[in-house]
């Protein structure tokens, strides 16, 4: 095998002939593109980091590069407060660097600056394509769409045990004003990391296994970096959620930002202790609901008791009215009777004394039976009218008696108690078959509790 040694060059001299080439090519600070693969700070300061490219989640370029650390000290927390994010592997950047080449430690980039609003616009195209696809699949808004129960009280709660956030929701949930009784349950989570997503779906399967027991699925951590909270922009968490057949809540801790898990979920808070507020304020309405109901039924029952009180009293007055005048025109008859008597006496004298004894004894005689016979009339009368407003008033009382039974009869908590049910969709009593709407759900109301029955979703 032959060779031209008059080619051979050594290796400084290639080395110094590729330093000479990039020095020509990369003079000056240019501007580059990148996935931060690997961070590393040393105890003097200096940040050694390892920026890559991927097509089709294949690495296509690989490159070492440095940040010293008089430039890290201001780097750092500019990109970190500007952004939001942690300078850490994962994330894309756009740095302003240097081309360098050392004959013995080979290529690298010295990196002078960076531009924060790049990696926020990655983040968000990111986070839209997401928000596409879940739109595209006709899901983005299916958890959204399903009715909240009128009584919450029964919680599904996914959260960490030793989360900051959860203990503020449990403290607020147990001490609330109103003194409402919650019964919930922790399906415990991983909430920061790359594991964060799979740990939450991880759990919403193991709530799917007994969703009857929940009214609603809760979904609290305390706050974060928009790197710690991350994870709640999967898609595969997204659809998750999307599609879950029961109302999910979240109060993840974004005070700022919403993530695709907030925009997914039937109702989005910004903390634990809002999410806590919320469902005490669903109680609290259910309950004024209720109270309001209420004083309507009693309102009603006494606007008809006084409209009936005030017919018997009128009927009362119209019978004194009555009786005072009947009282009167039978007294003005007697008075009567009485002076034609004494005419009629007075014309007897022109008789016989004789028969005038003799009729004036018949006619004191008759006299005083009709007088008699006439008070008898009146005193029975009178009875008679004492009596009749009594029977009027015991009618009355037998009328408003029947109207309070049947009242009663009709009361819905009674025609529960005798075994019937009633059926509610949307907050509306369903009195046949085909007003029943079999996209939505149906709840039925007994004596002993309510069964809500739920049209079930593609996981």
């Amino acid at each position: 095998m032959s060779s031209d040694t008059s080619t051979v060059i050594s290796l400084q001299e290639l080395q110094i002939g590729i330093k000479d080439a990039i020095q020509v090519n990369f003079s000056d600070y240019i501007w580059i593109h990148a996935e931060l693969s690997e961070v590393n700070i040393n105890r003097t300061g200096h940040c050694y980091i390892e920026l890559i490219e991927k097509q089709n989640e294949q690495v296509v370029a690989k490159i070492r590069a440095t940040i010293w650390s008089f430039t890290f000290r201001m780097l750092k927390p500019y990109f970190e407060s500007s952004t939001g994010y942690e300078f850490t592997s994962g994330i894309k950047v756009s740095l302003k660097v240097k081309v360098e080449f050392h004959e013995i430690y080979g290529l690298s980039l010295n990196v002078k600056d960076i531009d924060p609003n790049y990696t926020i616009g990655d983040i968000e195209v990111q986070k839209r394509k997401i928000l596409n696809q879940l739109e595209d699949d006709g899901i983005i808004d299916m958890n959204a769409s399903i009715e909240l129960p009128l009584v919450i009280q029964n919680i599904a709660v996914i959260s960490s045990p030793t989360a900051a956030g959860f203990g503020d929701w449990e403290n607020q949930i147990k001490q609330n004003s109103q003194q409402y009784k919650f019964n919930y349950q922790l399906f415990e989570a991983q909430m920061q990391g790359p594991e964060t997503g799979q740990s939450i779906i991880k759990a919403l399967d193991s709530i799917y296994q007994q969703e009857n027991k929940f009214d609603v699925v809760v979904i609290i951590r305390g706050g974060g970096s928009r790197s710690d909270l991350a994870s709640f922009d999967q898609y595969e968490l997204a659809a998750n959620i999307a599609q879950f057949p029961i109302p999910i809540i979240t109060g993840i801790g974004h005070e700022k930002d919403e993530s695709i898990a907030d925009m997914v979920a039937h109702t989005a808070l910004k903390t634990p202790t809002a999410v806590a507020e919320f469902l005490i304020d669903q109680l609290f309405k259910f309950e004024s609901r209720i109270d309001s109901l209420s004083s309507g039924i009693i309102n009603t029952v006494n606007t008809i008791l006084s409209e009936h009180s005030y017919e018997l009293e009128m009927a009362t007055q119209n019978l004194r009215q009555i009786s005072k005048y009947k009282i009167e025109k039978n007294k003005e008859i007697l008075l009567s009777s009485t002076k034609q008597l004494l005419r009629e006496t007075h014309n007897t004298k022109v008789f016989s004394e004789e028969k005038l004894k003799y009729f004036s004894k018949k006619l004191t005689y008759e006299s005083k039976r009709n007088l008699r016979r006439k008070n008898e009339s009146l005193i029975e009368y009178q009875l008679n009218l004492r009596k009749s407003p009594q029977k009027i008033l015991q009618r009355q009382e037998r009328l408003l008696s029947q109207l309070d039974k049947l009242n009663n009869a009709f009361n819905p908590k009674r025609v529960l108690d005798r075994g019937f049910a009633m059926i509610e969709q949307n907050n509306k009593i369903i009195i046949s078959s085909q007003a029943i709407n079999k996209d939505k759900n149906i709840k039925i109301i007994m004596k002993d509790g309510e069964i809500e029955i739920l049209k079930k979703s593609p996981k």
